[in-house]
């Protein structure tokens, strides 16, 4: 019933990634200093959500998430930031991370050029979306 051969085709790198990022969180989040910085940062509403959408850049949306959900109760602009944080970077979303990867092995002549037509899509939808809620939140 168990397709043995199933574990040699796993992507164990990417696996790895995501179990570290939330190892990761887990211990970011139980430090003295990112609980003062986070617990003084997020009490206003828009600051919560700018902090998620640049945090999510560097750690990804979902760690993002699980990160500061600890240190917030506004959980609107919490998941606003988040899902508008999955772009722009490619670690911003680690779905995009498998894209591209995905991408990359069926085209490695054009990776770099699919690279930077991400990035730049990304941003521009970044930036759009990011200040549409701004005003509206």
């Amino acid at each position: 019933m168990l397709d043995k051969k199933l574990f040699k085709e796993v992507d164990y790198a990417l696996l790895f990634t995501f179990v570290f990022f939330f190892i990761f969180i887990g211990n970011l989040s139980n430090l003295e200093v990112i609980k003062n910085i986070f617990e003084g940062i997020l009490k206003r509403p828009k600051a919560t959500y700018l902090s998620s959408i640049i945090l999510s850049q560097f750690i990804s949306n979902v760690p993002c998430a699980i990160l500061l959900s600890g240190f917030s109760h506004n959980y609107k602009e919490l998941l606003l930031g988040v899902d508008i944080g999955g772009m722009g970077t490619l670690i911003a979303s680690l779905a995009s991370v498998i894209s591209y990867k995905f991408y990359a092995n069926e085209y490695k002549q054009d990776k770099k050029k699919y690279l930077l037509k991400f990035s730049i899509y990304n941003f521009a939808a970044l930036l759009l979306f990011s200040l549409i809620f701004w005003f509206i939140i």
